[in-house]
């Protein structure tokens, strides 16, 4: 596959994945304010299933992210060692 096209894939993932990882942001975010309305502490905010469940989605997210950051990185600088 030629460079550019590859590497307009990976563009594309990296930003559906940034865009699933505001979206758990915001739910996170969200929740987190309505526990604190009900007067939950902020320790057991961190306990509550659901806030966990998005936080770790988030970070999986993350991680998935800049996996495809260092794949595309790669790629260019390969293109660059190539066009030199």
């Amino acid at each position: 596959m030629e460079f550019s096209v590859r590497i307009e894939k990976l563009r594309g993932e990296i930003a559906s994945l940034r865009d699933e990882w505001r979206r758990a942001r915001g739910k996170r975010l969200l929740l987190k304010d309505a526990l604190i309305a009900q007067g939950m502490t902020i320790g057991g905010i961190r306990k509550e299933r659901e806030y966990r469940a998005l936080k770790k989605e988030q970070r999986r997210l993350f991680i998935l992210i800049r996996q495809r950051e260092r794949r595309l990185s790669r790629i260019r600088a390969a293109d660059s060692e190539k066009g030199q």
